[in-house]
């Protein structure tokens, strides 16, 4: 990385002195995005969350999933991460799932498919035309996930479709009160910034019932407050992350889990 700098320093520098305006412009540009990027992933600082492997949660859990179900899509979970969510889900069971963040639903198809035939999904997201009413706007890199034509367009026609309540709203002002206490799995996958996380992560945690388990997608370093909000609480809660993953999970200790 030094050795890359160094020379784009120096290509910038033959290039004003050539009168290279456009090589000098370029030169410039990248070292300017190079430092935009690491300021990024250094405002989240180190990752701290203890690490424990999938089977570590879930023991040796045999686990059908589909191929479909593992396609991978830019601002969606990856394939392994998709296993995992299924059986975090099928081990415990949950009666009533809530996602914060639906996208194009198909994360949500994955836990309702997973989840007991007489279980609940309510998923959330944010309508595009109510960006610009919002008193804290989303950040550009979120916008262009928010920015998509249909919100859950992957269950429209799922076997699952019964099953799934589409909830529309800003996670921050949403009214969760006919939710709380009535959960037992959350999957927070909203937007990205520290005020958004902070705000999903105190949500999750009023809509559980005891026992209850809380995934949050993205804790990773180019995603400086999803980290930065499960940092300040890590010390109160019982967080680990999933080895191999970007996933953080509140899985509450033996004896803490609701009776079935």
């Amino acid at each position: 990385m030094v050795g890359f700098c160094a020379r784009l320093l120096r290509f910038a520098a033959a290039a004003r002195v050539r009168g290279d305006r456009a090589g000098y412009d370029f030169a410039r540009g990248l070292l300017w995005e190079c430092d935009a990027r690491l300021r990024h992933f250094a405002a989240g600082g180190p990752l701290r969350l203890p690490i424990v492997d999938l089977a570590d949660l879930v023991g040796n859990l045999a686990l059908p999933v589909s191929a479909a179900a593992l396609r991978t899509e830019d601002g969606g979970v990856s394939p392994l991460e998709s296993l995992c969510l299924a059986a975090l889900v099928r081990h415990r069971a949950p009666r009533r799932i809530f996602e914060i963040g639906t996208f194009k639903g198909r994360t949500t198809c994955l836990l309702a498919r997973h989840a007991p035939p007489d279980a609940e999904l309510l998923t959330l997201d944010l309508p595009p035309e109510a960006v610009p009413a919002m008193a804290v706007a989303p950040t550009d890199g979120d916008l262009r996930y928010i920015a998509k034509p249909r919100i859950g367009e992957c269950f429209a026609d799922d076997p699952a479709r019964g099953r799934i309540t589409q909830l529309l709203g800003d996670s921050r002002t949403f009214d969760f009160a006919p939710y709380r206490g009535t959960c037992d799995f959350v999957f927070v996958d909203g937007a990205h910034s520290y005020p958004f996380v902070a705000a999903d992560t105190a949500t999750a945690f009023e809509l559980l019932r005891p026992g209850g388990v809380i995934v949050w997608h993205d804790y990773k370093p180019g995603c400086p407050g999803v980290v930065r909000a499960l940092h300040a609480i890590a010390d109160e809660r019982a967080l680990v992350a999933l080895r191999g993953t970007s996933l953080a999970v509140h899985w509450p200790p033996v004896g803490d889990v609701r009776p079935s």
